[in-house]
């Protein structure tokens, strides 16, 4: 059973987490994604989704056999209130809430655990996240995911490159740099290589000028 160990179990000063409407509307799942990744390692894996929201695509990873666990920034839909409509990922998080599902600062020192081990991950995803972080907190989200990357894993993440202003006057997008400023970043802690899950919902963006789309390894 995998743990996790962290001083940071909620992002307090997210506005993701003050105002979540993220985390209440994103339970997304690409078949064809996941069907894609299947075909790519062509065995059981263990994947990790950094932001994972609502958890559609951990809880469907793990239920066709894969060890797979997601961290999200916000208890929103571990604590619903009962209060006006369900997140959309409430079930998720009732089912496999603290175990699979956990809640995490990933901007943060945090450690997964598998028999008091670090546990490394032959995929770590994370979509339409790391542009709702500051650019001071950048250096150690990337190092966290070097810490549980295997050393043949994969590290996959979209970043949007426009601001997101929404009804109360908040700007989600905490760090919008172009395609060549996040290639630049990215390329400091990965060694890129061509995205391999072909373009689907979680790759259509490879030639949008509004979303860098990463893939990469460990150096």
């Amino acid at each position: 059973m995998i743990s996790l160990m962290t001083n940071s179990p909620i992002a307090v000063d997210s506005d993701d987490h003050i105002h979540p409407d993220g985390v209440h509307l994103d339970n997304n799942m690409d078949y064809v994604f996941v069907d894609n990744v299947e075909k790519h390692f062509d065995k059981k894996i263990k994947m990790l989704d950094l932001g994972c929201a609502g958890g559609e695509l951990v809880c469907r990873m793990h239920e066709r056999g894969h060890t797979s666990v997601g961290l999200e920034g916000s208890d929103h839909c571990l604590n619903y209130n009962g209060v006006g409509e369900k997140p959309r990922g409430y079930e998720n998080w009732q089912k496999y809430g603290n175990k699979i599902l956990f809640t995490c600062d990933v901007t943060k020192d945090f450690q997964l655990l598998e028999d008091g081990s670090t546990v490394t991950f032959n995929l770590i995803t994370c979509f339409d996240v790391i542009e709702h972080f500051y650019e001071h907190q950048l250096d150690n989200f990337f190092r966290n995911v070097q810490k549980h990357l295997d050393k043949d894993g994969i590290f996959v993440a979209s970043i949007a490159l426009f601001d997101l202003v929404k009804s109360q006057g908040v700007n989600w997008h905490k760090c919008v740099e172009s395609k060549e400023w996040w290639d630049n970043k990215t390329s400091q802690y990965f060694d890129p290589i061509t995205y391999p899950f072909g373009i689907t919902n979680r790759g259509q963006s490879l030639h949008s000028d509004r979303e860098f789309v990463f893939a990469g390894k460990l150096k």
